[in-house]
């Protein structure tokens, strides 16, 4: 069965302090099915796979678990956005995002456009790494994060020149699109943030790699010699820090 990328089934009840999501949504170009129950919702995702669901927990004043389950249990790679209420505790979650309110729509429309399919045209892929140009996302293992432009950037620049090492200063330049480059600190903080995505361990990168004294090079099987520079890194940002 095909998934419908613009469809998002939305479980809510009447029973809300907030206003119901479907206008917003649908204001976007979505196509929303509402629903009240898990059995319902289900019922609808076996005539169409969805983009995702969103349940809207704090409206049916529960945390949503069960209906996340009988979800997940029939259709594991569905994505499951849960909004729960600010004084609802959440230990443990099967859902894949849970959100707390309040909060903007814009923030979350951020939250679904991370499972909207990437365009084929605008992907860029290197072993398990993905980075979707158009929309800021990095994919690792199909896992996605949105990254800031400039993030998505830099790592576009270091997979473009796969296994070759880039120059600090030619990055900074390309980057801030400046040829000022007296103060490159800047770079190695964002060097930092797209470890945090794209590596297992940021304090031991194996993918985006650290030449010491020329730059930084994107490897995808970690197959380079590298030294790394997290400690490096951390003075970096530590003094960045002092100095706000």
């Amino acid at each position: 069965m095909e998934q419908c990328t613009k469809k998002i089934i939305l479980i809510e009840g009447k029973q809300t302090n907030h206003p119901s999501f479907f206008l917003s949504l649908k204001k976007k170009g979505y196509n929303v099915a509402i629903t009240s129950t898990g059995n319902t919702a289900l019922e609808k995702i076996k005539e169409e796979i969805p983009l995702l669901v969103l349940i809207d927990a704090a409206s049916l004043r529960t945390a949503g678990n069960r209906i996340v389950y009988s979800i997940k249990k029939r259709y594991p790679t569905l994505p499951v956005i849960v909004v729960v209420d600010e004084f609802k505790s959440i230990k443990k979650s099967d859902a894949d995002q849970v959100m707390v309110l309040p909060f903007t729509i814009q923030k979350l429309l951020n939250r679904i456009n991370l499972y909207i399919p990437a365009d084929q045209v605008s992907l860029v892929s290197e072993g398990n790494v993905a980075l979707d140009v158009k929309n800021n996302r990095i994919f690792v293992n199909d896992r996605p994060s949105s990254v800031t432009p400039r993030v998505a950037k830099l790592l576009y620049l270091l997979m473009d020149h796969p296994g070759k090492t880039l120059e600090r200063k030619d990055l900074f330049m390309e980057l801030w699109d400046t040829d000022y480059t007296e103060d490159m600190r800047s770079l190695d903080v964002h060097i930092r943030w797209l470890r945090q995505v794209v590596e297992e361990n940021p304090k031991k990168p194996k993918i985006i790699q650290t030449v010491r004294g020329v730059g930084y090079r994107f490897a995808v099987n970690g197959n380079h010699v590298t030294l790394s520079d997290s400690c490096l890194d951390n003075e970096i940002v530590e003094s960045i820090i002092m100095e706000k």
